[in-house]
């Protein structure tokens, strides 16, 4: 007799705990696509249009100061998602501002949620020298470069890292 409310009891729980749950489908993550439309897998090398130093220098920073979002990241050739919400803003009198935006990565760089700091251009090397002269310095290179995008590609820890950033 008490086996079988016991197993009543458990059998009403179940139903009672079954009903008040719900299936919650996941938003799956947007797919990252380029200004034609075209799907992003990779960050890939693209064409620098550049002829000279001080058209190196306007295409990342303008005039006066040009906002670059992240549309793709990559460590070892594996999508960074939680990067695609990063955001780069060059000036033209060679400081920097990035914002690791709301979404975080599992990684010390990000504990930190903005950085200022200086850029310089090496314009043969096609490269962009951050925070040159202290312990902060990091040098990527430009593997792309347009009115609209940026490629960049350097180095983490050993790893391979490429990021492809839209104009804002």
């Amino acid at each position: 007799m008490k086996k079988k409310i016991y197993q009543k009891i458990v059998l009403a729980s179940l139903v009672i705990f079954s009903i008040g749950c719900n299936v919650v489908e996941l938003d799956e993550p947007g797919v990252p696509t380029n200004s034609k439309g075209d799907e992003i897998t990779e960050v890939s090398n693209g064409d620098v249009h550049a002829n000279d130093s001080i058209s190196f220098r306007t295409l990342i920073s303008d005039s006066t100061s040009k906002i670059w979002d992240a549309s793709f990241f990559t460590i070892l050739g594996i999508s960074q998602t939680c990067r695609f919400d990063d955001v780069m803003m060059f000036f033209h009198d060679g400081t920097y501002q990035y914002s690791s935006g709301p979404e975080f990565c599992d990684d010390f760089e990000d504990i930190q949620r903005s950085r200022t700091g200086s850029w310089e251009i090496g314009y043969m090397n096609r490269t962009i020298t951050f925070d040159k002269g202290n312990s902060n310095e990091y040098q990527a290179e430009v593997i792309g470069l347009s009115e609209d995008e940026l490629r960049l590609k350097g180095s983490y820890l050993g790893m391979e890292i490429r990021g492809l950033y839209s104009k804002n």
